[in-house]
This record gives C-alpha cells, sequence and structure tokens, in this order.
C-alpha cells in the first residue's frame, strides 16, 4: 500500500482539507502497513532477522543493536558514509587476477584450459625412450611411429595406431623362438647355409644340417617311413635295401653274404680293360670279348682254364708243334710237358700208352 497523505487545505480552516474522520482512517492504515511490516499486524516486534546461506537465522532488535558485516579470509568490509565496500586481497583468485594455485585439484569434466602456451608449463614436453635412446616431443607436437621395410608395419586410423607383421618379413638379426612347437605353414622354406640342431641337452655340442653349394636345382625327398638316416661315412647295417644302377668303391670294406641266388657282374671288353690286379688281388673278371675268365693275382691277372680249353692253356704244357703221334714228355729241366714224338721200346712206351 502506498502511504496515505492527509490533505491538510490550502490554508487553516479553508474547507478543502480532509475531514476529521478521512484523516483517522489515513493514519490508522499507515499504521496497520508499519505494524504488519514490523511486527504481526497488531503488536511491533522490533526485530529484524538475518539468514546466511546454511539457513542460519540471527536475530536482531531494531532498537538499537548493530548488524555488523565481516568478511572472511582474503576478504575485508569497509564503510564510509552510506557506502558498505567487500574487498578481496591476492589470496582470493578472481578471473583477472595473476595467482598462484598450490595444492589444488581441477576436475577435467568440470574444467576448460585453452591457450596455454608450452612456456607456461613446467613440464612443456614428454619424453620418448626405446630403452637405449631418448628424445623429448613438445607437447602439441606430433609423435611419429615408423615401421621398417618387411619387418613391421604401423597404420593410423582416427587415432589409433595399429602396430603388425607385413605379409613378407625379413628379420636382418638372429631370431630366438623359444616355446615347445614352431608351426610354419609354407610350401617351401629357403634356408641360405645351414638348420643347427641343439638336441633336448643344451651344451657345447650340436647338429648342422648343411648342403653342399648346388650347381642345378636338386631334390631331396624323405622316405614316408620312420627311422634313422644313413650317412655317407657312417658304419650301419642296411635291411631290405636294393642297389640299382649303383657303384661301390671303397679302399676297405667288406661283403659278407650267406644267403643263395647272390649274383655281381664282373664283365670287361678285353683284357685291356682289366683293373689294377694288385689293388683287386682275388677278384674274378670275365673277359666278353676273349670269352675268358680271369683271376687277379699281385703278380698279374691269371686266366682260368675251363672244360673247354685244350690242355695247351696250362702254363707247364707245351704244344707247339705237336703232330699226330706226339705225346707229352716231361722236361725236368724245363719243367713243363712239351709236346714231341714217344720212345719206340722200353719202359717209356708202356707209360705212354697208359697215358
Amino acid at each position: 500500500m502506498a502511504k496515505n497523505i492527509i490533505n491538510r487545505g490550502s490554508t487553516a480552516n479553508d474547507g478543502t482539507g480532509d475531514n476529521l474522520r478521512l484523516g483517522a482512517e489515513k493514519i490508522n492504515s499507515n499504521f496497520s502497513e508499519i505494524y504488519t511490516a514490523l511486527g504481526d499486524g497488531t503488536n511491533i516486534s522490533g526485530i529484524v532477522k538475518v539468514a546466511d546461506d546454511s539457513s542460519t537465522v540471527s536475530s536482531i532488535s531494531a532498537n538499537g543493536e548493530t548488524l555488523r558485516i565481516l568478511g572472511g579470509t582474503g576478504i575485508t568490509s569497509t564503510i564510509s558514509g552510506n557506502d558498505l565496500t567487500l574487498a578481496v586481497d591476492s589470496t582470493i583468485i578472481t578471473g583477472s587476477s595473476t595467482t598462484v594455485l598450490t595444492n589444488k585439484t581441477i576436475n577435467g569434466p568440470d574444467n576448460t584450459l585453452t591457450n596455454i602456451a608450452n612456456s607456461s608449463l613446467a613440464n612443456s614436453s614428454i619424453t620418448v625412450s626405446d630403452g637405449s635412446n631418448t628424445s623429448p616431443i613438445n607437447l602439441g607436437g606430433t609423435l611419429n611411429f615408423a615401421g621398417t621395410a618387411n619387418e613391421v608395419n604401423v597404420v593410423e586410423n582416427a587415432g589409433t595406431v595399429t602396430i603388425g607383421m607385413p605379409d613378407n618379413v625379413v628379420i636382418t638379426g638372429n631370431l630366438t623362438v623359444n616355446g615347445t612347437q614352431t608351426t610354419v605353414n609354407s610350401s617351401t622354406i629357403e634356408i641360405t647355409n645351414s638348420f643347427t640342431f641343439e638336441g633336448s641337452t643344451s651344451d657345447n655340442f650340436e647338429t648342422t644340417l648343411s648342403v653342399i653349394d648346388p650347381t642345378a636345382d636338386r631334390t631331396v625327398n624323405l622316405p614316408n617311413e620312420s627311422g634313422t638316416v644313413v650317412l655317407q661315412t657312417s658304419s650301419d647295417t642296411l635291411t631290405n635295401k636294393t642297389l640299382s644302377d649303383a657303384s661301390i668303391t671303397g679302399s676297405t670294406g667288406t661283403i659278407n653274404l650267406t644267403s643263395t641266388d647272390n649274383r655281381i657282374r664282373s664283365s670287361y671288353a678285353g683284357t685291356g680293360s682289366l683293373p689294377s690286379n694288385t689293388t683287386y688281388e682275388g677278384m674274378f673278371a670275365w673277359d666278353s670279348t676273349g670269352n675268358n675268365a680271369y683271376v687277379a693275382d699281385n703278380a698279374g691277372w691269371v686266366k682260368l682254364v675251363s672244360e673247354n680249353d685244350s690242355v695247351g692253356a696250362l702254363s707247364d704244357v707245351n704244344i707247339s708243334g705237336v703232330a699226330d703221334g706226339n705225346g707229352l714228355i716231361w722236361s725236368s729241366a724245363q719243367g713243363r710237358f712239351n709236346a714231341g714224338s714217344l720212345p719206340s721200346t722200353g719202359f717209356s712206351i708202356a707209360m705212354a700208352v697208359a697215358l
């Protein structure tokens, strides 16, 4: 309600002002508003109530009590005339103040930090290390992940870096694989020099599987069998083996055959093709040109006499110049039988006839 003013007229008793009744009514209305504002409408309490942010209420008597407005930490209150001034010192952070924060926690989702230069940060870079070499990377800079040809592939997509092996991998150094099984799904494995097998015992002894430098493409097939590989210089017992078009060469060794139906062919075209008699002493050979059998002796190849040979084939029989009626006559001086005429009388005739 607006304040009611009693009209007193222009001059005393000029009849233009409010009458007594109307003036009393305005006075009552004004007091009713005051009593309602400062009390319960009937009585004035004389109490002023003040509440803080925590809803704590304090009552102050309007009859001479003083309401004090006090500053807190970093805040100073000052009254000058009708002015109440609240001021903050450097301990209070404002939008334009320059302040060093200590022991503060900034919640990322509730705050945004912008336009912070690297020079404004105590640590303006991160350090990247491979375990031996280190390099600083400025914040806001670019950290590159570089692969190596035929070794490591690096792919970046939408902020995700994927590091993997390419389809064709080249290992320039040593490759060590730990485990009980290594599976290689490949039709061809190319080894430049050799395989080395440690064996079940880790020691200073290994088995190396290597290859003689090939002069053409070669293929070595492993049989569909279980067993031990026979080596060129190893001592082994062969079982159920067939040697086809084979050449067995050696300065020592023994062929010991106890079964039947064994066959070893030893045929040569002429005696000039026979091998060394001293190297192969005791060897049997067949001269396919002269159709004669020979056996090697340290002194030479000895011709063997067959049932189809003449008696002259014997080394102690000389039938040179033999004629009809001749016989074989022993010559002790020559140590042989010679062909000649038989004696006509005496014991020698009887012996010749007996022969």
